[in-house]
């Protein structure tokens, strides 16, 4: 598991500390009261993060009932909600990229604009998992 994906996980978990409490046992979460936990979080959260916590929690209780420990899953009837963010989306044309790869200080922050532009490669998640073997290849085609 990366250190993302941890650090949200703990983000989820106080999420659920905070409106559950820390001594709630998981057996007496009901599905009125996970609903509540999601809105409790709508004045605080965007919505693609509040969808990751939901899908999260509702993980969670899905590997509690495999190990035995519950019996249901008071999130799988919450609402998720969607997990993009449209106000983030734009489109960089040719000149613009063009200027930004000119003006990037060495060849791996060609790399990782080029990875991301061009190849959709997240950034820095999937970027910084990369050897120095794709580098070389790069190298040759990058100005």
């Amino acid at each position: 598991m990366s250190n993302n994906t941890i650090a949200n996980f703990k983000q989820m978990r106080k999420c659920l500390i905070s409106f559950f409490g820390s001594g709630r046992d998981l057996r007496s979460i009901r599905g009125g009261e996970a609903d509540d936990w999601r809105q409790s979080m709508v004045p605080n959260y965007a919505e693609v993060t509040i969808a990751k916590h939901v899908k999260r929690a509702r993980q969670i209780y899905k590997s509690a009932i495999r190990k035995g420990l519950v019996n249901h899953n008071p999130f799988s009837e919450v609402r998720s909600g969607s997990e993009q963010n449209g106000e983030r989306l734009r489109f960089i044309d040719q000149e613009t990229i063009a200027k930004v790869l000119q003006a990037c200080p060495d060849v791996q922050w060609r790399v990782i604009i080029a990875l991301t532009h061009f190849g959709g490669v997240r950034t820095p998640s999937e970027t910084l998992g990369y050897t120095g073997a794709i580098l070389i290849g790069i190298k040759t085609v990058l100005p």
